[in-house]
């Protein structure tokens, strides 16, 4: 299982053109401000999302929440 990366919060999703050398994804990333329970860090931009569902998604590399949509 991927680990869990922390609450993305003041999110929003970029969506870029899919590219040959990645796996299967749903064709964005998602910017925001991380939030590990230690204080707000500065903008992270996660890999591709491949799984969305409610405030959780999936990444190549990680597991996120979100909350606070931009």
């Amino acid at each position: 299982m991927k680990s869990h990366k922390g609450t993305l919060i003041n999110w929003k999703k970029i969506p870029f053109k899919h590219q040959k050398d990645l796996p299967e994804n749903l064709g964005y990333v998602v910017v925001g401000q991380l939030d590990r329970g230690r204080g707000i860090t500065a903008l992270r931009r996660t890999s591709a999302v491949v799984k969305h569902e409610g405030d959780e998604i999936e990444t190549l590399n990680s597991r996120y929440t979100l909350r606070s949509p931009l």
